[in-house]
């Protein structure tokens, strides 16, 4: 599996992940329910900025690039098991996808691994045995291990290959919307310690004269 350079994201997509409806912040029982929203009750923040301002970016990329070498090293090791039965490749798949295999869980792996290596070597056999030699017996041997490895081949691997992309591309995706999570909360921060009640992004508010994009990003910089 190709391992491709991480892709920023653009700001539109941004957008989408930040969500287009504002982030509303009680402040407290300052203001009644019933009483309009004064103008700096309201504020906008260009949650772009925010991201690019903080180490997310880098989180992100970083978490990529280990999801998707782990992916490929896992589609390393689907290559080599071509010969087990439908109920060991599904075994074998669990295992190699698990975060933290135990040693047990391990030797399993390898166990399989064994088992497939070993079909392959018999098959290989078979091939280069004398044809007046071969009997009944291993002609169906080297038939169905024969069909077992194009079928693999042909038509699972390919599968495999794709869950585990989907699989990798997933936890990048979790991780970005943490990070999202996290900075969503420091605007809440920052605006309750300013009293206001409802921080809009950028996306949904054209124009505010009350921005605390750059109050967000002061409070970013000083926790690094």
């Amino acid at each position: 599996m190709k391992v491709t350079p991480f892709l920023h994201m653009g700001a539109f997509t941004l957008a989408l992940l930040i969500a287009a409806g504002g982030l509303r912040v009680n402040a407290g029982d300052n203001q009644s329910a019933s009483s309009p929203l004064l103008r700096s009750d309201i504020a906008r923040v260009d949650m772009q900025r925010v991201y690019e301002a903080s180490d997310a970016p880098t989180v992100v990329e970083q978490k990529y690039q280990d999801a998707m070498l782990k992916a490929a090293d896992q589609s390393r090791q689907a290559r080599r098991v071509a010969f087990l039965t439908p109920e060991e490749l599904g075994e074998f798949l669990h295992l190699i996808t698990l975060d933290n295999p135990t040693p047990a869980q391990q030797a399993r792996i390898k166990e399989l691994q064994n088992l497939s290596d070993q079909r392959s070597a018999q098959l290989n056999a078979l091939i280069t045995k004398p044809d007046k030699e071969l009997t009944a017996a291993d002609r169906t041997t080297m038939q169905t291990l024969q069909a077992r490895q194009q079928q693999y081949l042909q038509d699972i691997l390919p599968g495999i290959d794709k869950e585990l992309s989907d699989k990798a591309l997933q936890t990048v995706d979790d991780c970005r919307k943490d990070q999202l999570e996290q900075l969503r909360n420091l605007v809440a921060e920052v605006a309750r310690k300013k009293g206001i009640h409802e921080v809009w992004s950028a996306d949904s508010l054209v124009y505010s004269d009350n921005d605390i994009t750059n109050d967000v990003i002061q409070v970013l910089q000083k926790k690094h």
